[in-house]
Formats: structure tokens, C-alpha cells, sequence
């Protein structure tokens, strides 16, 4: 058992590491077998929130104005937006899921970082919360819509990302590290590949590749197959960065300098910890 656990929280900085492809391994398979489970439902949450975020944050980003802000149980979301450009705002949704997944998976590889890469998913849902579904700016102003679904879901997922890289031990912190990495990626992809099925038909159901027909005059068929190119592309360099070997010396991902390969019962990580709680 011991030996088990080693290999699913393994890490090394540098090369290939089988025991971090082990754990991503174990989680996908969990993630693929327990998908529209009560034990997912948090991670579906997430992956929702995250895609909505995206299409928030580019409209701000761009000058425009978040008016609504849901995410529902089922994992369907809606983000209404004034202004800002709508070219980047539609596209923004699954290119922002893939990248922030892409960015977990290369993160993850790191076991003294996924702690802190825990507290820093933790630090975004909040900050999601405060600005897009609550809306602080606008608490006062008039054509602002407020879900209050939306407002316990999203802090539902705060508090237990946040419990969990606060009390968690390092075992489920990679679980929900790994499993969160993997939805944020495959939720991109699985959505994909429905919209590029749906916008290859003749029906007018309302979707982001919609959006950007009505902007461009361009079928949405088109600008579902891009997005879906283009995720496939962020997987594929997300990939080629996992199993590169870094070159030189430096700090890696979310650690911290020095940072190298568990030995025997005691890993990195370990050790961070116990320096840490003195």
C-alpha cells in the first residue's frame, strides 16, 4: 500500500515522470467512470464557473460590462455581457477552460506546488464570486442581474477547495488537484465536439459559436471546428512541456528552488509541510 501511495503522489521536476502519469491515470479514470456523480459534482461546478469566468473576463478585459452571471446545478451556465468586443468574449469560454486545465496539468507535475495550487483556484473561485456573480461594482446600479443559485454554488466550491488545501491531506489534495485539471481539459474538449455535432446540423440552438456567426456573417460550424483545433493544439504543447526535461536550474512550477524527487517514506512535500507547522 505504501508503495501505492508513493507512486500516485510521486513527483519529479525534470523528465518524464511515470509515477505523475500513474496518478493522472487513476484520476482519469475516476473522472471518465464517476462523471455525472454526487462525488463530481464540485469539480462540474468548477469547470462551469470557469467557463463563464472566461467569457466574463474578456468582456471587462475588453471595456464591456458582466449584466448576468449563472451557473446551474446541471452544469449549464449563462454570462450576459454589455458592450466589450463580442469576437473574444464568445471564443473566450472553452479556450479559457483549456488553458487554465493545460496550466493545472503542468502545475500538478509539481508536488511541493499543488497545495499552493489548490489555495490559488481557491483565491480565483472567490474572487469570481465577488465580481462576476455578486457584481460588488454594481450592487446599486440598475440592469444587473444576481442569481442567488449561482452565489451558493460558486462559494460552495470556494469553501471546499479552500478546506480541502487548507486541512486536506496531501492524498486528496492531489486527487482534487489531478481530477479539477482533468474536467477543466475534457470538459473543453467533450463540449467541442457536441457544439461542432450540433452546429453541423440545420437548427438555430442558441450557443458561443452562435454568437460569433451573428458577429462575423462566418457559420458557426466554422468557428466550432477552429476552437476545437485550437484546444487540441494547447493540449498538444501542454503535453510537450509535461514530458520536456527543463533545462538548467530554477524554481519549477508553483514550487519552490531545490526542489527534487521523494525518497523513501519522506517526500518533498512532506518536508515542506513539517517546515511549515514550525
Amino acid at each position: 500500500m505504501q508503495n501505492f501511495w508513493n507512486k500516485f503522489k510521486g513527483n519529479q521536476a525534470t523528465g518524464v515522470d511515470s509515477n505523475y502519469l500513474i496518478g493522472l491515470g487513476l484520476a482519469l479514470v475516476v473522472v471518465i467512470t464517476l462523471w455525472w456523480t454526487p462525488l463530481l459534482f464540485p469539480f462540474r461546478i468548477f469547470t462551469t464557473t470557469v467557463h463563464e469566468a472566461s467569457h466574463a473576463l474578456a468582456a471587462v478585459v475588453t471595456g464591456g460590462q458582466v449584466t448576468c452571471f449563472e451557473v446551474e446545478t446541471s452544469g449549464a451556465g449563462l454570462t450576459c455581457t454589455r458592450g466589450g468586443w463580442g469576437f473574444l468574449i464568445s471564443s473566450a469560454g472553452y479556450l479559457g477552460s483549456t488553458i487554465l486545465g493545460g496550466l493545472m496539468l503542468i502545475g500538478a507535475k509539481n508536488q511541493r506546488g499543488r497545495r499552493n495550487l489548490l489555495y490559488a483556484l481557491t483565491v480565483g473561485v472567490v474572487l469570481v464570486l465577488l465580481f462576476f456573480a455578486l457584481n460588488i461594482f454594481s450592487l446599486f446600479a440598475g440592469g444587473v442581474q444576481r442569481d442567488f443559485l449561482t452565489l451558493a454554488l460558486v462559494g460552495l466550491v470556494a469553501a471546499i477547495f479552500g478546506l480541502v488545501a487548507y486541512k486536506g491531506p496531501d492524498l486528496l489534495v492531489t486527487f482534487f488537484v489531478y481530477v479539477t485539471a482533468l474536467l477543466s481539459t475534457l470538459y473543453a474538449v467533450f463540449d467541442l465536439i457536441t457544439l461542432v455535432t450540433i452546429n453541423a446540423g440545420n437548427n438555430n440552438i442558441h450557443n458561443d459559436a452562435r454568437n460569433l456567426e451573428y458577429y462575423t456573417g462566418i457559420p458557426a460550424l466554422f468557428w466550432a471546428v477552429l476552437w476545437s483545433l485550437l484546444t487540441a493544439l494547447i493540449l498538444w504543447q501542454t503535453f510537450r512541456v509535461i514530458i520536456r526535461r527543463r533545462q538548467g536550474k530554477g524554481p519549477a512550477f508553483f514550487g519552490s528552488k531545490g526542489s527534487k524527487p521523494g525518497k523513501g517514506t519522506k517526500s518533498a512535500f512532506d518536508s515542506f509541510d513539517e517546515l511549515k507547522r514550525r
